[in-house]
């Protein structure tokens, strides 16, 4: 948690570094109609979901003023074997995410309706937070997204009860933090 770690280095008696890993956080959504939410099958819509999302704030948010030592906005990082990638990354740009939204016919009129799931990640402290921040700029592109909060119990239960639809979760792939680094792109 960076407001914890901002004050525990305030105290003299202690000293500290973001250290990176390879872990990834990394967001799952219904692009195959599962749930029958047909907005989320348009690829504009999940283009418009990553278009809405500032990832510099959201590494602000994650880590503070501690900065890794390095980090990735891919599916892998380049010090990996075998991972070479161009830039075909989504970049943030909330007009365009609204663009994109009004060619596949959505706006105010007819928001894409969705939820995201707000719950612990036992890997990522701060996970909750991010995924406050993930709602709020999707809100600010014009979808109508509800913020669905349950611990992992609940979670695993609705699961397995196949009561998980139209909605999007976030996922760790690492049991120590590297960050809102590598979401997923949808193209």
């Amino acid at each position: 948690d960076p407001d914890q770690t901002e004050a525990l280095l305030k105290n003299p008696k202690f000293k500290g570094s973001a250290a990176a890993t390879l872990g990834l956080i990394f967001m799952t959504l219904d692009s195959n109609g599962v749930s029958a939410n047909k907005a989320l099958k348009d690829t504009r819509v999940r283009q418009a979901i990553f278009k809405g999302i500032n990832r510099d704030e959201l590494r602000t948010l994650y880590w503070g003023t501690n900065k890794p030592d390095f980090s990735t906005d891919n599916l892998c990082f380049r010090l990996m074997a075998g991972c070479d990638f161009t830039d075909g990354l989504i970049k943030y740009d909330p007009e365009g995410a609204k663009k994109l939204l009004a060619e596949a016919g959505y706006g105010p009129n007819n928001p894409v309706k969705t939820t995201i799931f707000s719950h612990p990640l036992a890997q990522y402290a701060g996970a909750q937070d991010v995924q406050e921040a993930l709602a709020q700029y999707w809100r600010a592109i014009g979808i109508d997204i509800q913020l669905n909060t349950m611990d992992q119990t609940q979670m695993q239960t609705a699961s397995r009860g196949c009561q998980l639809t139209n909605h999007l979760d976030l996922i760790g792939t690492s049991g120590a933090p590297l960050g809102p680094y590598g979401y997923y792109n949808s193209s």
